[in-house]
């Protein structure tokens, strides 16, 4: 995360972009099974996928909360997360490449590579045979 001019105006842009990056990040990893179709390149996406998976355990969860945060605020039952309560939606913290948000760790530098490799896989099968 960097500072801008506008963070002494914008005091929350840091966790406005984060929240930006779990929704693309997500549709990311949402797209990847579609490439699978893509028979010669299955195997390389899997493991793309698997790799994603293991840099970012908690990306469904928060992706989840933060579009749904009606849902966590008032502890509705029907909430996917059960776990997830009101009380966790107030306490977040981040430093220069770790955020940490409903008791999930979010690692910035590994985020990269892992999002990077998944993306060349479905460009590179698109590319290849779409």
């Amino acid at each position: 995360m960097t500072t801008e001019p506008e963070d002494e105006e914008f005091l929350t842009r840091q966790l406005a972009d984060f929240q930006f990056l779990i929704v693309t990040l997500r549709r990311l990893r949402r797209a990847a099974p579609i490439a699978t179709n893509v028979t010669s390149a299955a195997d390389q996406i899997h493991e793309a996928i698997a790799r994603f998976d293991t840099a970012l355990p908690g990306i469904a969860t928060m992706r989840n909360v933060g579009e749904h945060i009606d849902d966590y605020a008032l502890d509705r039952p029907t909430r996917h997360h059960r776990n997830v309560n009101r009380r966790m939606l107030q306490v977040a913290a981040w430093g220069d490449t770790n955020y940490r948000w409903l008791g999930i760790d979010f690692n910035i530098d590994a985020t990269l590579p892992a999002a990077q490799q998944l993306f060349r896989a479905v460009r590179d099968a698109q590319q290849n045979h779409g």
